[in-house]
């Protein structure tokens, strides 16, 4: 058998394979990488609100929401999976696109 290959699927090299009889050893990569970290995301969601009086008691109230008002996107992390065919792929998005919603409500 290659102790330099990987057993499963022989596609990558073990750089300590054919050291240490072969041991595995830490590397030297930081326990935090910044550039594996996903970009900051943003999301604006603005409501606008008009209450009305009808009468002493009785008032309606108009309401207008914007979910994600810029329609902003970032993209999810990307398929991990080595023997995937998307490997390295980002294949979906953080959060929802632009949502509108309008409600009206009757307060007495």
């Amino acid at each position: 058998m290659n102790t330099t290959r990987d057993s499963v699927n022989g596609a990558f090299l073990d750089p300590n394979g054919a050291r240490n009889n072969g041991a595995w050893q830490f590397g030297t990569m930081p326990r935090v990488e910044s550039a594996l970290r996903l970009n900051p995301y943003y999301n604006e969601d603005i409501s606008v609100i008009k209450e009305t009086p009808i009468s002493e008691s009785i008032a309606l109230q108009l309401k207008l929401e914007l979910l994600n008002a810029f329609n902003r996107h970032a993209f999810n992390l990307p398929d991990v999976t080595p023997t995937d065919s998307l490997f390295g792929v980002p294949t979906t998005t953080i959060g929802t696109p632009r949502n509108l919603r309008i409600a009206g409500r009757i307060n007495f």
